[in-house]
């Protein structure tokens, strides 16, 4: 026969035609006989299919595999007993066979499934549609070892007294809303090891009853109008779970385990083998002493009202495990838990606690788990948790703590000798720090939960400063606070270099970094040594950019007016401060505060400066100078060579400069430096200054043509006028000439003098600057002069510990008469050391005296120093230096410095420091 097919449907069609006879094959199919308006595949998956079965296409869906066979029928006209059913067309046997919202067959279920070539082993689960009643001759012939039957929620399900009957056999019985009357149930079979009985209306279970279940391991109850129940009978039974309004029980000794819910009472009788006990929802107080006699391990206890307990553990000294979840415990009393030796873990969270008593736990010394989330507690409490010296795992968390150590001191918490303390939750507590004692002292804590808490600032410990035993590290978790500060010290970022890797692993936070003058030596650290906290690596500032990507000039504070100068911006970082003091008034060049790092950027646009040798005394440090818009018409040779500095930038546009010759000072400055010259400044005719400057050096210092005879004549006759005058009047030409003499020994005692005008009031006569590495040499000179007489300024032995670096500085040397400074190669490498060198020089600068004295220190020369640092040609050629290895060094270092009338005896030399101390700023 051929088969003509023309459309997409009918394709479909035939392929569910050529499945069907696919299916009488493979096993379940419609009857032979069967039309398709009374038996019709209407949808498949594997092992899933939907029939209509008869004129009302009624629904009904099997599902099946090897091991079980279901069958649901799906509206209230399809029966068991259709002779429309799909069938096997040979005899198969499953295991389980589940027949859902079916209508009870007329004959027994063994015929009914027979019909369907279907044979049950096992287990027979019925769920019943409408009213039904269970008679024995549904269950005749069966085989089986387990049924479940569920009556009709919205329909009655009765049961004859003997419907188990020709189950003898059955092990497994499971009834719910079924009735059974009190005839029924001394009825059951004998044979089974588990029974459920739930809302099936018994009242009782009398003691016969167990007695004739010998074998019954499992019970599970579930009755409303259940009030007493003994179960001393039941010789086997194991585990039972009762929700029944019982007065209370007797158990027996095989009862291990038992649950208890809704319960009016809770007196228990003969508990001797109970381990395990659950009571919830119970209306009835815990009595006092109710588990003594009870050898029972493991309590829960929830959802009940213990406000004010008393007594309830009096005789556990075998539990093990308490939980005492949602009880409204309030007040817990002093050795409320004395009994409870054997205690190992404690849950009596979401409760009402605000109090524990101290010796709470002195007994329970066995105690590894502890939780107390979700409580009143305040700090004070967690005293009571001292003793605690097996704890493992403690939650604190959603209790309104605050700090458990002082926020200011980040000392040590109640929590100190919980030693082997390995988890710690401390979520929402109100934290603001993290204390010293989880960082160094709990060497077992591995987790740390701080989230959602009130921390804002972190420190250097916080981060790197975690102790842990070998083979532990630590994660902690601060998500939901906020971190807007993570700050070193200058301290810190020493320790940096040399500092072991932290045992922190991992460190979880919303990061919101100022990055402000606080994170400055934070940042430098990590640009330095990222790897000594490799959990800072993805750090970020609040405005974006990782915090090891921003630049370190970036990262300062606006400081206080209090801490400025009157009508001046202060923005400081811990090593520069930036002072911005524009249209303030000014007619001198601000002095900065000693208690301020150097000054690198002074700005004092708009004021009327003008300037003065001395004023620049204090700028040493300065590289970026904005002097526009000022009073400075012209400078002399001196200011000038200050002003132009090695490395500064200087702003003059704005100002009404000369350029002619007697400017010639300024001119040659700019001449000779005009890359230092910041801005497009112009003469006060309009001209361009550097154009100016070149113009201006190459005219005033050009010389008029003469008739030679009388150009030399007059030579003949200045010429000694002319070089007196030179040597009078030019202080570098002065200067030179005195290094010549100096350098032969020649006029000693002329070079050397002390000033008669010096400043006898000044406490000491000098000031020594020196590197540490060169303490040798420090210690030998003060013991020379101080056994002379003199008295000196050291900083290993004088200055205060604790006062800010540069401030000590300027106050030493503005005490001292002279600064003595032993230059070496490890001198020019310390950055305070050259700090303490230009004070002195600007010192000497603004008081216009020789109060600056330079020691070269063996192997080192005044070509070698003017080389290693530029900025020390200036100074060499300006000041008298002494060379330590000449053999007249200590008369001409006594005659440079200024005698002074015999005082208090002077003060021992100091000792040359230990090699790991770093007494001054020059150490660095």
């Amino acid at each position: 026969m051929l088969l003509r097919v023309k459309s997409f449907e009918e394709w479909f069609h035939v392929l569910l035609l050529l499945w069907s006879v696919g299916s009488i094959e493979s096993g379940l199919h419609c009857p032979p006989l069967a039309s398709q308006e009374d038996c019709q595949v209407i949808n498949f998956s594997e092992n899933e299919y939907f029939f209509k079965i008869g004129n009302d296409k009624s629904d009904l869906e099997i599902i099946y595999d090897t091991k079980y066979f279901h069958l649901k029928c799906l509206n209230n006209n399809i029966t068991l007993e259709s002779k429309f059913l799909p069938t096997f067309d040979k005899l198969e046997t499953f295991s389980t066979v589940i027949l859902s919202k079916c209508p009870l067959p007329s004959h027994s279920y063994r015929e009914t499934l027979l019909a369907l070539n279907i044979s049950v082993r096992s287990i027979l689960d019925l769920t019943l549609r409408g009213d039904s009643k269970l008679e024995a001759k549904l269950f005749e012939s069966l085989n089986i070892s387990a049924l479940n039957v569920e009556g009709d929620e919205a329909a009655s399900t009765l049961a004859e007294p003997t419907f188990l009957a020709p189950l003898s056999k059955l092990e497994d019985l499971r009834l719910t809303r079924v009735r059974l009357d009190h005839y029924a149930v001394p009825l059951l079979p004998p044979a089974l090891s588990i029974l459920k009985l739930e809302r099936t209306g018994v009242e009782r279970l009398p003691s016969e009853v167990f007695e004739r279940l010998g074998q019954l391991k499992s019970l599970i109850l579930s009755e409303e109008r259940l009030r007493s129940l003994n179960l001393s009978a039941a010789v086997n039974l194991n585990d039972t779970e009762i929700e029944a309004p019982v007065d209370g029980l007797t158990l027996g000794p095989a009862l291990h385990s038992l649950w208890l819910r809704g319960a009016r009472g809770l007196e228990l009788h003969d508990c001797s083998g109970l381990r395990e006990l659950h009571v919830q929802e119970s209306t009835a107080p815990l009595p006092g002493g109710w588990l003594e006699g009870c050898a029972v391990r493991e309590v829960q206890v929830n959802s009940m009202n213990v406000s004010r307990a008393a007594g309830e553990w009096r005789g556990a000294g075998a539990l093990e495990s308490l939980d005492m979840r949602y009880c409204q415990l309030r007040d817990l009393p002093e050795g409320w838990l004395d009994d409870a030796v054997n205690l190992e873990t404690l849950n009596l969270s979401y409760n009402n606690i605000e109090y524990l008593p101290r010796g709470l736990f002195s007994r329970t010394k066995r105690l590894v788990n502890l939780n107390l989330a979700n409580n009143r507690l305040r700090s004070s409490a967690v005293a009571a948790l001292g003793s605690l010296f097996e704890l493992r795992w403690l939650s604190l968390q959603n209790n309104p703590l605050d700090d458990l150590c002082q926020p200011k001191t980040a000392d040590v918490s109640p929590l100190k000798s919980l030693m082997k303390l390995e988890k710690l939750s401390l979520r929402r507590t109100g934290a603001t720090v993290l204390c010293l004692d989880w960082r160094v002292q709990l060497l077992r804590l591995a987790e740390l939960d701080l989230r959602d808490n009130n921390i804002t600032d972190l420190t250097y410990g916080d981060v790197c400063q975690w102790t842990r035993l070998d083979g532990i590290s630590v994660n902690v978790d601060m998500r939901g606070s906020k971190i807007t500060s993570l700050a070193y010290e200058k301290s810190d970022y020493d320790a940096v270099k040399t500092a072991a890797p932290s045992a922190l692993a991992q460190l979880d936070a919303d990061w919101a970094l100022s990055c402000n003058c606080y994170e400055y030596w934070t940042a430098r650290a990590l640009q330095e040594r990222r790897e000594h906290a490799p959990v800072l690596s993805s750090v970020r500032c609040e405005a974006g950019p990782l915090l090891t990507a921003r630049p370190l000039p970036d990262f300062t504070c606006t400081l206080p007016a209090d801490r400025c100068l009157p009508g001046c911006a202060c923005v400081a970082s811990p090593v520069h401060t930036e002072l911005r003091c524009a249209a303030a008034g000014l007619r001198r060049l601000p002095r900065p505060a000693t208690n301020l790092p150097p000054v690198t950027v002074l700005h004092v646009p708009g004021n009327n400066i003008t300037l003065r040798p001395r004023d620049l005394a204090f700028l040493a440090n300065v590289t970026d100078l904005d002097l526009s818009n000022n009073s400075i018409s012209t400078i002399d040779a001196e200011t000038a060579g200050a002003l132009f500095a090695e490395g500064r930038r200087v702003s003059l546009a704005g100002n009404p400069l000369r350029c002619d010759c007697e400017a010639l000072a300024l001119l040659r400055a700019v001449a000779l430096r005009p890359a230092r010259v910041a801005d497009s400044a112009r003469c006060a005719d309009g001209t361009a200054l550097r154009v100016a400057a070149e113009r201006a050096v190459a005219a005033c210092v050009s010389t008029p043509v003469w008739p030679a005879a009388a150009v030399g004549a007059l030579l003949l006759l200045l010429l000694p006028a002319a070089l007196l005058a030179v040597v009078l009047a030019r202080p570098a030409v002065r200067a030179r000439l005195k290094l010549f003499l100096f350098e032969r020994g020649l006029c000693l005692r002329w070079l050397l003098r002390a000033e008669p005008d010096d400043d006898d009031a000044r406490p000491y006569d000098a000031f020594v600057s020196f590197s540490h590495l060169d303490s040798t040499y420090a210690a030998e000179l003060a013991a020379r002069l101080e056994g002379a007489g003199r008295r000196l300024c050291l900083h290993e032995r004088d200055w205060t510990p604790g006062d800010w670096i540069p401030a000590q500085i300027a106050r030493s040397v503005r005490d001292a008469r002279r600064t003595v400074v032993l230059v070496s190669e490890n001198f020019l490498r310390s950055e305070w050391a050259l700090a303490e060198l230009r004070e002195a020089y600007g010192a000497a600068l603004g008081e216009a005296r020789p109060r600056l004295l330079v020691v070269l220190l063996p192997g080192f020369s005044a070509a070698a120093a003017a080389a290693a640092a530029p900025e020390l040609r200036s100074y060499l050629a300006a000041v008298t230096y002494l060379r330590w290895d000449d053999s007249h060094f200590w008369s001409r270092l006594k005659m440079a410095l200024p005698s002074r009338a015999p005082a208090s005896p002077p003060s021992p030399a100091p000792l040359p420091p230990a090699p790991q101390h770093k007494p001054t700023a020059a150490a660095a």
